[in-house]
């Protein structure tokens, strides 16, 4: 695009992306007046770029069978070699649908993992308090038996110093 919006060269790519058959359909014509600009509003980058405010810009459209196509816009100005006078903007259009759907699907398979964390984590705290109490009871188990261990043998001892000789069965 030269420093008056008019196209100066476009490759086969983006002539499709705009809907034109020839490069005659866009050489030498302002790109501000395509329908391509104004359906995607993105005149406003493109005047910026034009004054030399480089711009990224995502876009969404739809198809010919209705689906969602997602493009990033990029105006880079190009100045002359003193770096003070626009000379042309390198336009850019990049089709990012594929990665847009990729985006879409890890954020879905992201939330799915956050639920299935979730329930796997309840899960394991469940049967960690049932492993907890379990232990509880079966610590508490211990503990009386061993008190009623010594307390047989107090009481054996007591048999003995009264002269009571007791073997159990």
């Amino acid at each position: 695009i030269d420093a008056n919006g008019n196209a100066l060269s476009i490759n086969p790519k983006m002539l499709a992306l705009i809907n034109k058959v020839s490069p005659q359909d866009i050489l030498g014509h302002n790109v501000l007046d395509l329908d391509y600009v104004k359906d995607t509003k993105s005149e406003d980058a493109i005047q910026g770029a034009l004054s030399g405010k480089p711009f990224v810009k995502e876009i969404t459209t739809t198809d010919e069978q209705g689906g969602e196509v997602h493009r990033l816009c990029t105006g880079t100005p190009l100045f002359t070699a003193d770096g003070k006078t626009l000379e042309e903007v390198l336009f850019t259009v990049e089709d990012i649908t594929a990665r847009k759907k990729l985006e879409k699907e890890i954020a879905l398979r992201s939330k799915n993992m956050e639920v299935v964390v979730h329930e796997r984590t309840k899960s394991l705290q469940e049967k960690v308090d049932e492993l907890e109490q379990f232990q509880k009871l079966t610590v508490n188990r211990e503990v009386r038996m061993t008190e009623l261990k010594q307390e047989i043998e107090k009481l054996h001892t007591k048999l003995k110093e009264h002269g009571i000789d007791y073997t159990p069965v």
